[in-house]
């Protein structure tokens, strides 16, 4: 299986930029691996051919050539990677419907919600390390995960109901009850 993955124009002056100073037939190889029951990891590392594993697969992203390691095939197939410019947020950034934290999701509800937590909550939360994924929503009922520094945390239960669940109530009324489906007991503690 050949993996799609689109990069945007700025994606590709950044990779091109990087390369650019290695030989001509190096490019980007690139891991995925799962972190969490919800989140994906990405690993970007320049290679030149004889670095390669014999079972990567090669993938032609506009002026880029990824090698894609076996195991992260799937978990890639049809992502985009962006770059993003603002300040100390400035990095790639991987849009991918394999990761829950960009799932799009049907129910306007739903969508709504994922929409608030990517612009509003989750940057509020990064602070700390944190991170909170919506997993399933049904019936005025949202799931959801957190992850990163909220994971084992104190304060978790107080951030998700004192703070997350009161704004998301504020803005989106159809929403009656936040859970929170996180094992936190296989957290460590990472954030006080």
């Amino acid at each position: 299986m050949t993996p799609e993955i689109t990069v945007t124009d700025i994606a590709q002056d950044k990779f091109s930029a990087a390369l650019a100073e290695e030989p001509a037939d190096a490019g980007i190889r690139l891991a995925v691996q799962k972190s969490g029951p919800v989140s994906l990891h990405y690993e970007l590392e320049i290679v030149s051919p004889e670095d390669l594993g014999e079972d990567d697969v090669e993938v032609q992203a506009g002026k880029v050539r990824f090698w894609i390691s076996p195991s992260s095939v799937t978990l890639i197939d049809g992502a985009t990677i962006d770059y993003l410019q603002s300040g100390a947020s400035e990095g790639f950034k991987f849009i991918n419907p394999n990761d829950l934290r960009y799932k799009r999701w049907a129910d306007p509800i739903a969508a709504r919600f994922q929409k608030l937590l990517e612009d509003e909550i989750n940057p509020g939360i990064a602070a700390h390390g944190g991170v909170i994924v919506l997993v399933d929503y049904t019936d005025g009922i949202a799931k959801v995960h957190m992850g990163g520094g909220c994971q084992g945390c104190g304060q978790a239960g107080a951030t998700l109901q004192e703070g997350v669940e009161a704004r998301v109530k504020e803005v989106i009324p159809e929403i009656l009850q936040i859970v929170d489906a996180t094992d936190h007991g296989s957290g460590e503690n990472p954030y006080y």
